[in-house]
């Protein structure tokens, strides 16, 4: 009887644990899945490093984000925007976004990080065209005759400025003259910039204007300074002329040299305002210097830092996967 009784107790032990067994292989993973999870983990693992080594600029570098642009691959002319994104919350997955469109690379994720490895670097920043600072454009200084500024006589002197071969556009600002006072200090002149043509002779149209006022003058001559705040811009290689005309009450007297002495200029009798009868006097310059401003393309060096290397690190749930990437453009980092 006792020896019945134990053999229905081993009986029934061996079922259950056959059963215990049997569920166990059900829900217990095989090595089979784990390698097939390690290897589904370690090519996504794979095409981040294998992207984000083709990246030329990054747009965004965080422990658990990165996004960058890479060359074209479908042939649209356009680059590729990719970003790598992990929400921080274990068992999320590892998502890869290109264009906007994402997917899962690995679908349970415990723990990613990317450290970043930058270096110091330098690039040149294009900065457009850039209006330069005031520099003179062209002046005489040298020896001087008098000449009067009379009722419809204008004094014309005519220059092309030496700027940069690069300037785009160039533009009067102020002028310098050798202006002195004849007479009753009650006279009241103007000062034109006006174009000339290739021979020098100045044109009817006045790019800019200021009024010249003979009792701010003295008798023995000085300098006098007139401004340009909005003189219209002239491109490279076109000349223009300072203009010097009486309006009303005395005449001025304007300083200058009558010799040749090897600069462009004009001093014409015409009918004012206009001045349209000008003849040339070729070498025979006013005192005068002329200051402005050009616009030409600009170029900087800025500070940048650069990526050279990123290490990646993600943890999914059986395995710990680690990699260096090295991205051999350094593209720069915000």
């Amino acid at each position: 009887m006792e020896v019945a009784v134990a053999s229905v107790a081993v009986a029934f032990l061996v079922a259950s644990l056959g059963a215990v067994l049997a569920f166990a292989a059900r829900v217990m993973p095989s090595d089979k899945d784990t390698t097939l999870k390690a290897v589904a983990t370690r090519a996504g693992f794979q095409a981040l490093a294998r992207d984000l080594a083709a990246a030329y600029a990054v747009l965004e570098a965080s422990p658990a984000r990165v996004e960058f642009l890479v060359p074209d691959r479908d042939n649209d002319g356009d680059p590729e925007q990719i970003a790598f994104v992990w929400s921080g919350v274990s068992g999320d997955p590892l998502r890869r976004i290109i264009n906007g469109s994402g997917e899962s690379i690995e679908p349970r994720v415990r723990a990613f990080s990317i450290t970043y490895h930058t270096l110091p670097g330098q690039r040149d920043a294009d900065l457009g065209l850039v209006e330069s600072d005031e520099v003179l454009l062209a002046s005489y200084r040298g020896a001087s005759d008098g000449n009067t500024v009379m009722n419809g006589l204008g004094l014309g002197m005519s220059f092309v400025p030496s700027i940069p071969a690069d300037a785009q556009s160039w533009r009067v600002t102020r002028a310098r003259l050798w202006l002195k006072s004849e007479g009753t200090a009650d006279g009241v002149g103007n000062v034109y910039v006006m174009p000339a043509t290739d021979a020098l002779i100045p044109t009817s149209t006045a790019l800019a204007s200021s009024t010249i006022r003979e009792n701010m003058l003295t008798s023995g001559g000085g300098w006098f300074e007139v401004v340009f705040p909005t003189c219209v811009a002239r491109t490279p290689g076109q000349p223009v002329a300072l203009v010097i005309a009486r309006s009303s009450g005395s005449d001025l007297g304007a300083w200058g040299s009558a010799s040749a002495v090897g600069h462009g200029s004009t001093m014409a009798r015409a009918t004012r305002p206009l001045f349209m009868s000008w003849s040339s006097s070729v070498g025979q310059p006013l005192l005068f210097e002329a200051y402005g401003r050009y616009t030409a393309p600009s170029r900087t060096v800025q500070a940048v830092t650069r990526l050279h290397r990123a290490t990646i690190t993600i943890k999914s749930e059986n395995h710990v996967h680690s990699m260096s990437v090295w991205l051999p453009s350094g593209p720069t980092v915000p």
